[in-house]
């Protein structure tokens, strides 16, 4: 009577043969592993260091990335002096070595004497390139009294250029000898 009963309970059931397709998915939607209060060191050519901070990392395999959240980093010359740090709430590093970042973004470049900021960035390692979206807003200082802001933000530092393809308005400092200075306007 209960095997009766059992066997009618489950004759309307279905074996589901996409659950290996769900797990695929899920792959791409929850990270491998979470680490909390991450401290990376990285040590390149040249004897530079490079040290990342975020209050938390996931890892996603499958994609082969990994998301920081509350990112600040510092980089460091040979001689131990700070030649570049940032902060941003976002961070998307791909095994590439390209990152997407988001929010809050700030770059200080003690080497080059400038600081960029702008709610979202993207870098290219290969081509040393990091660039903004079409309509973000990206705001460049220089110490030499240079500040400008505008959209369409691209920079290639193998080439040393910056250039805006949207809108631009600042003051541009073109000869620190005679500390000439020339606006840009829209």
């Amino acid at each position: 009577m209960i095997l009766a009963g059992l066997l009618l309970a489950t004759a309307g059931c279905e074996i589901d043969y996409q659950a290996g397709y769900l797990d695929e998915r899920l792959e791409e939607e929850i990270p491998d592993f979470i680490l909390y209060n991450v401290r990376e060191t990285d040590v390149r050519a040249r004897g530079q260091k490079l040290t990342l901070t975020a209050d938390r990392a996931e890892d996603y395999r499958v994609l082969t990335e990994t998301r920081f959240y509350n990112v600040n980093f510092h980089e460091l010359n040979p001689a131990g002096e700070s030649v570049r740090s940032g902060h941003t709430d976002y961070g998307r590093l791909r095994d590439s070595q390209d990152a997407d970042l988001k929010g809050n973004i700030r770059i200080d470049s003690r080497e080059n004497g400038a600081s960029v900021e702008a709610d979202e960035l993207s870098w290219i390692s290969e081509k040393k390139q990091l660039s903004g979206p079409p309509e973000g807003r990206v705001f460049v200082k220089r110490d030499d009294g240079s500040s400008i802001e505008g959209t369409g933000f691209h920079a290639d530092f193998r080439d040393d250029i910056i250039e805006f393809s949207g809108k631009v308005e600042g003051t541009l400092v073109t000869d620190t000898a005679d500390t000439a200075a020339g606006t840009v306007n829209p």
